[in-house]
């Protein structure tokens, strides 16, 4: 009896073992995937359209095959900023952001895809203004805030991605930068 019982017993682990190991293969990994340089025009509230350009690092997937995990850095600056009136003030406003966000991948139709993003970004902000003090300091200085975003990508068979994104920016007391 005490025999049957160790064979149904090594039976039984050798299934779970099995299951176990199944599961860990099928589970997306995390790994570097790709590496991605950005350029695009931005327009922040209170100034005219500035030049941003950045990079990105593909970690991969991490919670399901669909959704991409990525670290990115980028740096953008524009000129002409304006006061809550609307004047043109002499200076310039440019920030450093480094963050994280994460991508889903919708669907793919004839390799296009669309894809909507969520992350969050450190923004090291920069203001030059001589005209006004006050929103100099208002918007010099460490941020953190949200991005959000969608966009659309083309997936070439060798690889290759390329895409446009549309994506806004929030951080405490610099207001909103899509």
């Amino acid at each position: 009896m005490n025999r049957i019982a160790i064979v149904l017993l090594a039976a039984a682990m050798s299934a779970v073992s099995t299951a176990h190991a199944q599961y860990y293969e099928q589970r997306p990994k995390v790994r570097i995937s790709g590496f991605s340089l950005q350029l695009g025009g931005v327009d922040p509230s209170k100034a005219s359209a500035g030049f941003m350009f950045g990079g990105v690092v593909g970690l991969g997937s991490v919670v399901h095959p669909k959704i991409d995990f990525a670290a990115e850095v980028n740096r953008w600056t524009a000129s002409e900023v304006r006061d809550q009136s609307g004047r043109k003030l002499n200076g310039d406003l440019s920030d450093i952001s480094l963050g994280a966000n994460l991508r889903w991948n919708l669907f793919e139709y004839h390799k296009l895809g669309p894809f909507v993003m969520a992350g969050i970004a450190s923004h090291l902000a920069g203001a030059d203004i001589p005209n006004d003090p006050t929103l100099e300091d208002a918007l010099d200085g460490f941020q953190v805030g949200l991005d959000l975003g969608t966009g659309v990508a083309f997936h070439a068979d060798n690889g290759w991605r390329i895409g446009a994104e549309s994506r806004w920016a929030l951080a405490n007391n610099i207001g909103s930068w899509g």
